[in-house]
Parts: C-alpha cells; structure tokens; sequence
C-alpha cells in the first residue's frame, strides 16, 4: 500500500520538474533580460529577441560626454555574446575589463567607458522596430 502511494507521488515528479525549470526560465527573463531563446527556450517561437537581434554600444567618456564610440575586437566575441544573451551587471563588469585591457595594449587612453546593451521590439502591427536599452554600465578605467 505505501510503495502504491510513493510511486503515485512519483508520477508527479516529471511535472514538477519542468514547473520549477519554467518558473526559473520565466524569472529570469523578467528580472534579468536573459533572451528569452536562453534557459530552457520556451520562448525562441514567441519572439524575436534573442542575442543577434541585441546590440552592445560602446563609448569612451570623458566629462561624462561621449568622446568616441569604440568597436569591440573581434577576439571578444564569445564575452559580448554572452553579454548579449544575458546583459547582467557581470557580464557588463567583464567586456568592460576586457575592453580596458584593449585599450591600454593599443596605447589609447580615455577615463571612462559606458558600455549598454540595447534590443529591439516590434510594433504589433506595423512592424516598426523601436529599441530600448536593456542594461549600462558606466567603468571608470584603471591609471
């Protein structure tokens, strides 16, 4: 009779599962901009905002006023994709290290760099895409 009701209460347990893996997808898409293609992908076939359809602009500041804009090399991809997929203060902490670091090896000197991530939405019914700035991080570089 117990093992009847331990297995019946295992029934449940695929259930449950997928329950706490949706939750956790759906909090973090809320609470962290994470794509919702990310983290289980329960939303990659109801939306377009997933990482190449997110954008990171990088600026030098100086006196809080954008001096220049500032590519991101090539051998920082996987950083900015990551940052792209989940735009979270670390992620942001780490292009802009890595940004740093870039920058003091090609000799060029500004005192800040704001790095934001941007994505896109759509209207619904004329498709008109609009942006809206996802997460920034003003880095103050190290002298």
């Amino acid at each position: 009779m117990a093992f009847d009701k331990l297995k019946g209460l295992f029934s449940y347990l695929p259930i449950i599962i997928f329950l706490i893996i949706v939750i956790h997808h759906c909090y973090w898409v809320i609470q962290a901009n994470l794509s919702p293609w990310l983290g289980g992908g329960y939303g990659m076939f109801s939306t377009t905002d997933y990482g190449p359809s997110r954008y990171i602009k990088v600026y030098a500041l100086e006196d809080n006023i954008i001096k220049e804009q500032i590519e991101i090399p090539e051998s920082l991809s996987n950083v900015a994709r990551s940052l792209r997929s989940l735009p979270s203060i670390n992620n942001l902490q780490e292009l802009a290290l890595e940004i740093e670091n870039y920058l003091r090896l090609s000799q060029h000197s500004f005192p800040h760099l704001r790095v934001e991530v941007w994505g896109s939405r759509y209207h619904e019914k004329t498709l008109i895409p609009s942006f809206h700035l996802l997460n920034k991080l003003d880095h103050k570089l190290v002298e």
